[in-house]
């Protein structure tokens, strides 16, 4: 999966090496995100299941931006649809109102 190839790069402490866990997690991220992609406009590009946001939105945006702010910040930049999600869930107003006030934390 995915994610767990990210996980390395969150307890590695030397620059170089994490530079080397990089490019794996980047290749599969691709093939992830393009398929994701694809997924997301099928369904509208607002939610990739149904009509109205769910937990899969929600945990998939999070886990996406996570990423993105530690470790690539244009990581969804090729997919807008995926982005368009992110966006959606990060604007709900709670969900906008706990990251304004959240601990600032690396996770």
């Amino acid at each position: 999966m995915f994610y767990l190839a990210w996980r390395p790069l969150f307890y590695e402490k030397d620059d170089a090496k994490k530079a080397e866990l990089k490019k794996p997690a980047m290749e599969k991220s691709e093939k992830f995100l393009t398929r994701l992609n694809e997924k997301a406009k099928e369904n509208g590009g607002k939610h990739l299941v149904g009509k109205s946001m769910t937990w899969i939105d929600i945990l998939v945006a999070y886990f996406l931006e996570l990423i993105a702010r530690n470790f690539h910040q244009d990581l969804l930049s090729p997919y807008g649809s995926v982005k368009s999600i992110l966006d959606s869930v990060f604007n709900e107003p709670k969900i906008k109102e706990w990251i304004a006030t959240r601990p600032d934390t690396p996770m």
